[in-house]
């Protein structure tokens, strides 16, 4: 009887096929799961420096242009801000900002640039700037002409419709020096026969300047027997407050409209700290001189970078007196700032399952200043999780308003 060869796979080749496929999967496996991992990393990381470059865009131009309007008036820096909004005195105010800004107070002292310490936290920058068609240009011995509802002037070239105008006086201290004394925010609107139709500009003088939205009520503005510096600070001037909002699992870069006090706008998303340092002019020059250079300080030239700390806290820097270890008032501080330095540490949008792989556990912003601003945040700690990837940046910045000397003061503008 013949018998028929069976074909097919024995036990042992079909276990060595198994095996070779299993193998195959897991290097398919490790291979995709590898994949995934560097484009995480490379997403987060594209990511963070997104934010990064936009958050400095917004800041270089804002940083920029701080003081404009400002630095151009005699008695600007560091005077106490008066201002309504629809015939409402909002500042000075006895509540502060909305969070993350209850630093500030509502005591506002005018000043291009001040930088709120955050200790352990992030640090709360304010800006100051106009933006007018007159190039920010003071009328620096303007006089009240209360005749009514309305402001003299020597000229209007460049003042257009609502325009906010900045009124500023200085005042003797006790030794006879001028000090910045109050200063008024209200605003140009002009009836129509003062008012040239076609181009928007004010024609009229005096014109009117009450009726607006931030107009001063006439009974608080001041007598036409004060002296009184004129800025206009077109439209739409901006009092900034920016910080870093940490609420409901997100981190982000956020600005506040100090005058308009409307909604928190997102600078920049995945910002995690935000570190701000002063570079100053800390040259002492000869005793200023009434009429020369009141408003000159230093040589301008950065000699040290600083923290908002100590002779550089808020405090001293909207102080009306002597302060710190060289008895410089406010004024004095904020003219000294020529540039700030600015740091960012930013995480990326994906938490991972474990612990993220490192060089270092330490995060360190301005290293290269010395270790007196130095600022260091540890990985692992409740506000800087080991499962996120974090990326640090700096930028420095000039004040270009601050670089230069100023319009003196002459004596008519003091008041008695």
């Amino acid at each position: 009887m013949m018998r028929h060869r069976q074909s097919g796979m024995s036990l042992i080749e079909m276990m060595v096929a198994v095996t070779i496929a299993m193998v195959g999967t897991l290097v398919m496996f490790q291979t995709m799961t590898s994949g995934e991992r560097y484009k995480r990393v490379t997403t987060s990381g594209n990511d963070s420096q997104q934010s990064a470059m936009i958050a400095f865009d917004q800041l270089t131009h804002l940083v920029r242009n701080a003081g404009a309007g400002l630095v151009q008036t005699p008695g600007s820096f560091n005077c106490l801000l008066r201002a309504y909004d629809g015939g409402a005195q909002i500042y000075p105010s006895g509540s502060s900002m909305p969070a993350p800004f209850a630093a500030i107070s509502g005591q506002l002292r005018l000043a291009p640039a001040t930088v709120f310490d955050g200790g352990t936290g992030s640090d709360i920058l304010m800006l100051m700037s106009g933006g007018s068609a007159s190039g920010n240009i003071a009328d620096t011995s303007g006089r009240a002409s209360n005749a009514g509802n309305q402001l003299g002037v020597n000229n209007t070239v460049g003042l257009r419709a609502n325009d906010l105008l900045l009124l500023t006086r200085f005042q003797p201290d006790g030794l006879g020096n001028p000090q910045s004394a109050d200063c008024i925010l209200t605003q140009a609107v002009p009836n129509p026969g003062e008012l040239d139709a076609a181009t928007g500009y004010v024609t009229g003088n005096p014109f009117k300047t009450t009726g607006g939205r931030f107009s001063t009520p006439q009974a608080q503005m001041p007598p036409s027997s004060d002296r009184y510096s004129v800025s206009t600070l077109g439209t739409a001037p901006r009092f900034l407050a920016i910080g870093v909002r940490r609420a409901s699992g997100r981190s982000d870069l956020v600005m506040y409209d100090i005058l308009n006090r409307g909604n928190l706008t997102v600078l920049a998303e995945n910002v995690m700290d935000f570190q701000v340092v002063y570079g100053v002019d800390t040259t002492i020059r000869n005793p200023r001189t009434i009429g020369i250079d009141v408003d000159y300080f230093g040589d301008g030239i950065i000699e040290n970078w600083v923290s908002a700390t100590g002779d550089w806290s808020a405090a001293n820097m909207r102080s009306t007196v002597g302060a710190g270890s060289q008895s410089w008032t406010g004024a004095e501080r904020q003219r000294r700032v020529k540039s700030l330095r600015i740091g960012l540490i930013t995480v990326d949008g994906v938490n991972e399952r474990n612990s993220v792989e490192r060089l270092s556990s330490a995060l360190t912003l301005f290293s290269t200043l010395g270790s007196a601003v130095e600022v260091s945040r540890t990985i692992g700690s409740a506000d800087y999780p080991n499962t996120n990837r974090y990326r640090t940046f700096e930028l420095t910045i000039p004040i270009r308003n601050l670089t230069g000397s100023l319009s003196p003061v002459s004596e008519d503008l003091i008041n008695p």
